[in-house]
């Protein structure tokens, strides 16, 4: 179901707002309505809020205050058939911090929608996974099953479809309460309407033209974490585990940090700080690599949150260029089309370097004061309206991978309450993909690689062959036995009566 992140911004006065905080209720005085906060600006003395439906309003001039419910010691019985139970008496709630209603500006996303120039409609994509690490924290990190790891390496990814014109010499990038979201050729595909309003089912194809889906839909290695080698790490202010210690900036305060070379940190591994294990990496180091799902491609479970708002509410126009060279005040860009005189240009990845663009000729930008920029750097135009708060979301769980080609991916999402209805096959259709556990019930190769494998017919018995590492090569190290999931190695162990792939399936798996 579509929600809108808020409705009113009120703007307060009578006292600072430090005792307001995210996710509190405030009550107003005369109209009784309730809003929840979704954010608290205490330099301009401004709060946003969700109130319950359209029909429920603030009034300009009244007092809102947070409430909050107040319980006294004793306890109420109450009497259920043979059953007592015991509550808590609810004696009354409280008002405190009262601030008085200035202003009341209708909610951002209402207001672009509305407006009689329109801004390009931006759909912004995450993809979490796995499903049960959503959704996240108060600190961005996995909540539920997750807590206390970090997330699989690379998620959430993060898409974005820019829906207006497209020139040719320019470039995309979509930035929203400060994340980069990768401007892709999106298409939604039709939707599953209830009676209720719900959106109950409906599709999503996202462009595969570098192959970056088809590497993470067909990665088995996604969830999971390093047992033997990984450590403790500040992530979003949370101690998270599953982390990498070359990628752990090595301080007194935490030596975990210093166990490896750090002159690998940041740009060899995952990129990152802070970052957790790929399954590559921990055979790098010789860990232990425990798998948190049996099976993770397709995405299948995984979560998909879609923010539908306007270019006009990201944090830079979704339109740049890049710097061909610079001198003093003066730069010259690839293409001049998206800058216009008055624009505030911004360099990537700097919070300083930016100025105000005074004259535009040709490709070239005189600014009202010289910033340093290198060549390639790209020149962002800062958008004086925008807004993190101002979308309208909805939130998929992925049913399906619908088809996967050189050229795209689709996914068949259905509605959050709805996946819980579905009742799916406990097994996914692989070609060369054993879905067992190795020696495990179902895979019955013999511990210590000898003797009689069972489930052979009369007469056609197998023997175990020893063991081979995931690369399929022959081993007499039993602590090097790790099993690769294809035909070929079940055939090497003389146990293809147990492989838990389907070989005559036609799928194909783009290269």
């Amino acid at each position: 179901m579509s929600t809108r992140a808020y409705d009113f911004t009120l703007t307060l006065t009578g006292g600072n707002l430090d005792n307001y905080f995210k996710d509190n209720v405030v009550v107003g005085s005369s109209t009784a309505t309730e809003g929840r906060i979704i954010s608290v600006d205490k330099a301009n003395s401004q709060i946003k809020v969700k109130v319950a439906n359209s029909l429920h309003s603030f009034s300009s001039g009244e007092s809102v205050s947070i409430q909050s419910v107040v319980t006294t010691g004793g306890n109420t019985k109450l009497t259920f058939g043979d059953l007592n139970f015991s509550t808590p008496q609810y004696s009354s709630t409280t008002s405190s911090s009262s601030r008085n209603i200035s202003s009341i500006d209708l909610g951002g996303f209402s207001t672009f929608k509305n407006a009689v120039e329109q801004s390009p409609i931006v759909r912004l994509l995450s993809i979490y996974y796995p499903g049960e690490f959503y959704p996240p924290n108060k600190n961005d990190n996995p909540s539920n099953a997750g807590e206390g790891l970090a997330w699989p390496v690379g998620f959430p990814y993060y898409f974005a479809s820019v829906q207006g014109d497209v020139l040719s010499d320019l470039e995309y990038r979509a930035y929203h309460d400060g994340e980069e979201y990768l401007v892709y050729p999106i298409n939604f595909g039709g939707t599953d309407i209830s009676t209720d309003g719900r959106v109950n089912q409906t599709t999503v194809e996202i462009s595969n033209f570098d192959n970056l889906i088809a590497s993470i839909v067909e990665d088995p290695y996604i969830s999971g974490n390093n047992t033997s080698n990984s450590v403790y790490a500040t992530v979003g202010g949370q101690i998270v585990a599953n982390i990498d210690p070359r990628t752990v900036p090595g301080t007194t305060s935490n030596p975990d940090g210093l166990n490896y070379d750090q002159t690998v940190v940041d740009g060899v591994y995952a990129g990152v700080s802070n970052s957790a294990f790929t399954y590559a990496q921990t055979q790098v180091v010789n860990g232990t690599w425990k798998q948190s799902k049996q099976d993770s491609r397709d995405l299948l479970g995984g979560v998909v949150k879609v923010k539908t708002t306007f270019s006009s509410c990201l944090d830079y126009w979704p339109e740049y260029s890049t710097v061909r060279d610079s001198r003093a005040n003066v730069v010259e860009v690839y293409s001049s089309l998206p800058y216009r005189v008055g624009d505030n240009v911004i360099v990537s990845g700097s919070s300083t370097k930016h100025s105000i663009v005074k004259e535009v000729r040709g490709n070239f930008l005189q600014l009202e004061n010289s910033i340093s920029t290198v060549i390639g750097d790209k020149l962002f135009i800062v958008n004086p309206s925008r807004d993190p708060h101002a979308y309208v979301e909805d939130v998929f769980r992925i049913e399906s991978l619908a088809g996967l080609n050189s050229l795209s991916a689709t996914f068949s999402l259905t509605n959050w309450l709805e996946y819980f209805k579905f009742v799916l096959p406990k097994r996914k259709f692989y070609k060369n993909t054993c879905q067992w556990i190795y020696k495990g019930e179902e895979c019955q190769y013999p511990e210590d690689g000898t003797g009689t494998i069972p489930g052979y017919p009369t007469g056609k018995t197998k023997t175990a062959n020893g063991f081979f590492t995931i690369n399929n090569a022959t081993t007499l190290d039993q602590s090097e036995d790790v099993c690769a999931k294809n035909y070929e190695a079940c055939s090497l162990r003389n146990n293809q009566v147990h492989f838990g792939g389907f070989i005559a399936t036609g799928r194909t798996i783009p290269k």
